[in-house]
């Protein structure tokens, strides 16, 4: 896909060993990312890049920062089927590279990928581009197509910029928890088998999520057969229901945790769709597949930790501020929403516990923005009303305890079992004393 050359007439959430790496107050080196996975390790590693991707988000810094690429095409409130149906009709240059403004920061280094000529500007035209430069800056290409290659990518950029030994304290950091995820899925197996396990990274028309992710998916302790081993690709939803797979993860690149929860409707039109194990289980997620999945820096090792909570929660715990970044939408049905004053049930399982979808100042936890625990799954889950109970734990009713105040009466339909299985316990108690009483005795 061509980028045409453009000659005008003029942090989020950091990782954790974000905080251990001093940041330089002075720039060693004049760099322009051109990918937004790069802008966030040179910020990470200490260097501010003079010249961004109009694509790069993170961390908010960035915004400040003048963007050398822009595109036609519009991203902002369309869905999966309009952006793609953009890319589609374009015919030409989908990126535009302005070689003026990337001419007067003067950089000493450019860096761009070869990856993916449909998410970032492609290799070859920044060659073109960077001949015209008077400043004659080197370019580094970074191609990464494995999770490893990943990881190796941050020593490259490190070594680059003269940063290499706030690289390598990272990747040594990286490596640890790596490590840690490696020991937890060891244990998972060792009572289960590898869960069929599916990542889409679109969903009009449905793509599978290659490159890094195979290998992710087998890191987490999941089963990666349905991944393909090279770049994703179009799939058929008959493909995926043959599969059938046990946990489904939807993280559409570009989209984040909103749009991701909502273009798994995409896939909700699709037949069989109710059918699929991972339906029936309630293991669909929706993941920010802008800030994880998709983007090829070091927060693939928090999409890594995301991923195997979703494959093996029963052995998983990781922090709130990742658990975040996806939403259970696995349930048969789409939920019905929660003002505060109604909410309309939703039968799951084997129909004894009911759902309630709950939209409130924080789409992802309570009022006061904390994220519920695990088992609430972003829903308010109703048991009779002497006890809340979500993740094996009883809460007292009325406790603010991780979860949003429970304002709505129990259903009728929780009633109705809650009486029909106390007067069952008192037939059976009466059929009882009447059998001792009507027993054989003794004429002694």
């Amino acid at each position: 896909m061509r980028v045409k050359l453009h000659y005008s007439a003029d942090s989020a959430r950091p990782l954790a060993a974000e905080s251990f790496i001093c940041r330089s107050q002075w720039l060693c080196m004049r760099v322009v990312s051109l990918l937004p996975s790069c802008t966030e390790v040179l910020f990470v590693l200490g260097v501010d890049p003079v010249g961004v991707s109009h694509s790069c988000d993170h961390p908010p810094a960035v915004s400040e920062i003048p963007a050398v690429t822009s595109t036609g095409v519009e991203y902002e409130n369309r869905s999966a089927g309009e952006i793609d149906a953009q890319m589609q009709s374009v015919s030409g240059a989908v990126y535009d590279l302005d070689v003026d403004r990337l001419a007067a920061l003067e950089p000493d280094l450019v860096i761009t990928q070869a990856t993916c000529d449909i998410c970032a500007v492609d290799s070859s035209q920044v060659q073109e581009a960077v001949t015209h430069l008077d400043s004659e800056p080197a370019v580094l290409t970074l191609d990464p197509h494995s999770f490893t290659d990943v990881l190796d990518d941050i020593t490259r950029i490190g070594d680059a910029i003269d940063e290499s030994a706030a690289a390598e304290t990272l990747r040594m950091q990286l490596t640890t928890i790596v490590e840690r995820v490696n020991t937890r899925a060891k244990a998972a197996l060792e009572s289960r088998r590898r869960p069929r396990t599916a990542v889409l990274d679109w969903t009009d028309p449905p793509l599978r999520a290659g490159h890094w992710v195979t290998e992710m998916i087998e890191r987490a302790g999941g089963d990666a057969s349905f991944q393909p081993e090279h770049a994703s690709e179009p799939i058929r939803w008959s493909s995926i229901t043959r599969y059938d797979p046990k946990v489904l993860l939807v993280a559409p690149c570009g989209f984040d945790g909103d749009r991701a929860a909502a273009a798994v409707d995409d896939l909700r039109e699709y037949d069989g769709w109710q059918d699929l194990t991972a339906v029936a289980n309630g293991a669909v997620y929706a993941a920010d597949g802008n800030a994880l999945f998709t983007r090829p820096s070091h927060r693939l090792v928090e999409s890594l930790q995301l991923l195997q909570w979703c494959i093996h929660s029963e052995h998983v715990e990781i922090a709130d501020e990742i658990r975040s970044c996806v939403r259970d939408v696995g349930v048969n049905s789409k939920p019905s929403v929660w003002d505060g004053d109604h909410a309309g049930p939703i039968p799951h399982g084997d129909g004894r516990r009911e759902r309630f979808a709950y939209r409130g100042p924080c789409c992802h936890g309570d009022a006061s923005g904390q994220p519920w625990p695990r088992g609430s799954s972003g829903m308010i889950v109703s048991d009779p009303p002497h006890r809340a109970r979500s993740g094996g734990r009883v809460i007292p009713s009325g406790s603010t305890t991780g979860f949003p105040q429970v304002a709505h009466p129990v259903p009728s339909s929780q009633w109705d079992e809650f009486s029909m299985s106390r007067r069952a316990g008192f037939r059976l108690s009466m059929l009882w004393w009447v059998s001792w009483w009507l027993r054989p005795r003794s004429l002694n």
